[in-house]
Parts: structure tokens; sequence; C-alpha cells
């Protein structure tokens, strides 16, 4: 997930196959009950409806991770005015 607007598709899913869930974030989703305790096949099903996927393996859970830092670190990049960027260098210079 790399947007506000995958995140309300993945809550939807969520909500229309009723699992329970405290919060859902860029790539994660943190739920109410141990995943053991769910059926996940039907989950796993509507996200790739979406083109999105259920990453079960930790080490492709960190890559996910990776790849949304640094989706969002360029979109900072690409949308942060200018100027903006320059104050916060001359914060950190001020500070060292």
């Amino acid at each position: 997930m790399v947007c506000h607007r995958c995140i309300i598709a993945v809550e939807n899913i969520l909500e229309k196959l009723d699992i329970p869930y405290i919060e859902v974030r860029l790539g994660e989703v943190v739920l109410k009950k141990p995943k053991e305790q769910l059926e996940l096949s039907a989950l796993q099903e509507e996200l790739q409806k979406i083109g999105f996927e259920l990453l079960e393996d930790r080490h492709l859970q960190i890559v996910e991770n990776i790849k949304n830092s640094i989706n969002t670190a360029f979109w900072l990049y690409k949308n942060v005015p200018k100027k903006l960027k320059y104050l916060q260098i001359f914060r950190k210079n001020d500070i060292a």
C-alpha cells in the first residue's frame, strides 16, 4: 500500500469480511485477533482483486516496508517546497 486511498480500500475489505482490526497503515494491518484465528483466504482473494497481496513471510514484509519508505521519501522530495528543504538544512547546521 502506498497511499491513503490504498489504506481506505484495505479498511473497506476488512469491514466487508468482518475482520476486526485496530489500525491500517501503509503496508501493515494491526488485527484485533491473532491471524491464526482468522480465515485469511477470503482476505487474500479480495486483496488480489485490487492488486494487493497478503505478505506473511517476514523477509517479504521487511522488503515491502523498505519500498514504502523509499516511496514516501521520494514523494516528500518531489512535493515539499524547496524553501522548506533549505530551511531544514540550515536548522541541522545550526544544531551542529
